[in-house]
């Protein structure tokens, strides 16, 4: 097998394990410890309306005791896509970090992001939207383990 073909095929094994096995039960959600507070920015296409996007998503955060803040320090965005042949909802969690050699050179930087994408364009949104929801509050629970169901 050429060079080439032995990359492929390290790569499919390794995408097989990684899909095959959960994520251990004391796996960190890097970048959501301590979430409470956040700006939530919403981006939709053509006839999707952005406000019951935000809606949903500022319903989810109530449940998980996380509220909006238009000045946070930490910005979760939720972009819905369609395409002719799919439709995309992507979550993302934006936040400001520094260089731990240099505290004082600072930038922002996506510490969280998650994406639920299906093949068919007429996929209601709220059925994506749920599922990249869903991922986003089983994350934060796991990197807040201390923190108490509602």
């Amino acid at each position: 097998m050429a060079t080439g073909g032995r990359w492929i095929a390290v790569a499919a094994a390794v995408t097989v394990l990684v899909l095959a096995c959960p994520p251990h039960p004391g796996a960190r959600a890097w970048g959501l410890e301590e979430l409470r507070r956040v700006r939530v920015e919403v981006a939709a296409p053509e006839g999707v309306d952005p406000v019951d996007l935000e809606v949903e998503v500022l319903k989810r955060f109530r449940h998980l005791g996380i509220r909006p803040d238009p000045l946070a320090p930490a910005t979760l965005r939720l972009a819905v896509r369609t395409a002719a042949d799919s439709r995309s909802a992507g979550l993302e969690l934006e936040e400001g970090v520094c260089l731990q050699r240099d505290p004082l050179r600072c930038t922002s930087a996506v510490t969280w992001a998650e994406a639920a994408v299906t093949r068919d364009p007429a996929e209601p949104v709220a059925a994506l939207l749920g599922q990249v929801l869903d991922r986003f509050e089983e994350a934060w629970r796991r990197a807040n383990p201390g923190r108490p169901a509602p």
